[in-house]
């Protein structure tokens, strides 16, 4: 990576960095707010939760459907610990052919993640209720946040 790629704006969340720009604040300091990271990395896991409980717990009474929820965190956690692996390796081939050259493994692997989380709230559209609800919420915010990193970048240049 070149020095000027590192010193480049980069927009991980990009829509409280323009809502901070917009009152007059410093956008730059929200760039690495453990806050915001952990905000949306537990809104990730939640929606991962949520979509492969969905997929996995039949329609069983309520009693039996809470009782399966530890297993279901627990595959839920091995699908994350698969998709990390899987995507660690489609990075090393990528950059064997220098296709993401440029790209850190971080952010890779942040795209790749982020892409999965937008496949299940998309999924979570089909879903009754609450979780319908949730998808659209989650898509809207993934919307927003990617005008916002437009909007952020045509504003820098």
């Amino acid at each position: 990576m070149r020095a000027t790629d590192r010193d480049a704006p980069q927009f991980y969340f990009a829509l409280p960095r323009l809502i901070a720009s917009l009152r007059g604040g410093n956008s730059a300091r929200t760039e690495k707010n453990w806050l915001e990271a952990n905000v949306v990395g537990a809104a990730v896991m939640l929606l991962s939760y949520l979509a492969i409980s969905r997929l996995l717990i039949p329609p069983l009474p309520l009693w039996a459907q809470i009782a399966l929820l530890p297993l279901t965190a627990l595959a839920t956690w091995i699908f994350w610990q698969l998709v990390f692996y899987i995507n660690a390796q489609i990075i090393k081939m990528l950059r064997s052919v220098n296709l993401i050259r440029d790209l850190s493994n971080a952010r890779a692997q942040s795209a790749i993640a982020g892409i999965i989380a937008t496949a299940f709230g998309w999924w979570l559209l089909s879903a009754p209720g609450s979780l319908k609800a949730l998808g659209t919420v989650w898509l809207i915010a993934t919307c927003l946040n990617l005008i916002a990193a437009g909007l952020l970048a045509l504003r820098i240049r």
